[in-house]
C-alpha cells in the first residue's frame, strides 16, 4: 500500500473513531458559584462576623454575586463575602471601606453604628422574620409573674453575643432599674434586691434546667419558644416580652456614597419581585425579603435601638 494511502485512510479511521466516542462530560449547571476576581474597585464585599468562615462564606457568596451581577451598571464585576471571627476586627474593614456591607443582628449593627458610623441601609427578613422579641418563662406552677418577680431570682441566658437570649432581655431589667448580676452557675446564690443570671448555652439547656427546677425562669427567642414540644409548652407560662426589634439588619459602610447606597438598596428591595431574586434569597438563611426600617411600631430606628441598648453593659 502506498505509504501516503495509508496515512489518509489512519486519518479517517481516526475521525469517524473520535466521532463515535463518548461525548466529553457536561459542566454541573448546579454547582456552587465560584467568586469572580476583580479589583477592590470593582468588587461588592458583604461582611460577617462568625466563628465559621467556609459557612458564612457559602451562605453569602450566591447573594454578593447577585448584587455584583446587578451592580453591572456601577463598574461592579464581582462579589465578595469577608468574613471576621470578632465585630472590632469587622468595624475596622468597615471604616477601611474594605466591607461594603455587614449584615447582623440589631445589637452588633448599632455597635457598629456608635464605633464607626456604619450606616443603617436595610432591614432583612432573616428565615421569614421581619421583627423578633424575648419572652421570659417561668414554670406554670411557680409564683413567679412579672418583671418584678423574678428580683431575688436565678435566670438563664443563653449566651453573651446572643441579641434575643441575653441583650434583649438584660436591657428589660436593666432599663426599669433593676441589678443584674452574673453567676458562675445556676446553683449560685441570688441576693434579694438583684437578679442572677448564668449563660446555659442554648434553648434546649435554659428549659431542661427551668422544668428541672433549677432555676426560677428562662430567657428565649419567641419563637423558639413556640417550637418547644406541647409538653415542655403545657409546664411554663411567659411571664413578660421584651420589645421587639428587626431581626437582622443591613449596614452600609461610611466611605460608600449615598448613590452607591441608594443603588445596593434598589437591587436589595427589589429581590422578592423576580425568580431568580427570590432563589438568591432562599440561599441565604431563607431570607424572604428586604425592606425599610418601619417609622413606627415595635420595629425601631436606629437610634432608638441604641438608647434600648444602651443599658447593657
Amino acid at each position: 500500500m502506498n505509504k501516503n494511502l495509508f496515512l489518509i485512510l489512519m486519518l479517517v479511521f481516526t475521525l469517524v473513531f473520535a466521532g463515535c466516542s463518548p461525548s466529553a462530560p457536561q459542566v454541573d449547571e448546579q454547582a456552587p458559584a465560584v467568586a469572580v476576581k476583580a479589583p477592590p474597585e470593582q468588587t461588592i464585599t458583604i461582611g460577617i462576623v462568625s466563628d465559621d468562615p467556609a459557612d458564612a462564606i457559602a451562605t453569602f457568596q450566591p447573594l454578593a454575586g447577585y448584587l455584583a451581577e446587578k451592580l453591572a451598571d456601577q463598574n461592579i464585576l464581582a462579589g465578595k463575602v469577608v468574613v471576621t471571627t470578632t465585630l472590632e476586627d469587622m468595624e475596622a474593614k468597615l471604616i477601611s471601606g474594605e466591607v461594603d456591607l455587614f449584615f447582623e443582628s440589631p445589637y452588633g449593627a448599632t455597635q457598629a453604628y456608635e464605633a464607626v458610623g456604619a450606616i443603617p441601609l436595610l432591614r432583612r427578613w432573616k428565615g421569614g422574620i421581619g421583627e423578633y422579641y424575648s419572652v421570659i418563662v417561668a414554670l406554670k406552677s411557680s409564683s413567679v409573674s412579672g418583671v418584678s418577680g423574678v428580683r431575688g431570682k436565678m435566670v438563664a441566658f443563653e449566651d453573651p453575643t446572643s441579641t434575643s437570649g441575653y441583650i434583649l432581655p438584660k436591657a428589660l431589667f436593666e432599663n426599669q432599674g433593676f441589678a443584674v448580676t452574673e453567676k458562675q452557675e445556676a446553683t449560685s446564690s441570688v441576693a434579694p434586691e438583684e437578679i442572677g443570671y448564668f449563660f446555659s448555652g442554648s434553648t434546649d439547656n435554659s428549659i431542661a434546667l427551668l422544668l428541672a427546677g433549677k432555676i426560677d425562669a428562662a430567657a428565649i427567642q419567641f419563637d423558639d419558644y413556640e417550637e418547644l414540644p406541647a409538653d415542655q409548652k403545657d409546664q411554663t407560662k411567659v411571664i413578660v416580652k421584651t420589645q421587639a426589634v428587626p431581626r437582622h439588619m443591613v449596614m452600609a459602610s461610611p466611605q460608600l456614597s449615598a448613590t452607591f447606597r441608594q443603588a445596593i438598596s434598589a437591587v436589595l428591595l427589589d429581590m422578592e419581585n423576580s425568580e431568580d431574586g427570590l432563589a438568591t434569597l432562599a440561599l441565604t438563611e431563607e431570607t424572604t425579603r428586604f425592606d425599610d426600617f418601619p417609622p413606627l411600631g415595635p420595629a425601631r430606628t436606629i437610634n432608638e435601638l441604641v438608647e434600648l441598648f444602651s443599658a447593657v453593659h
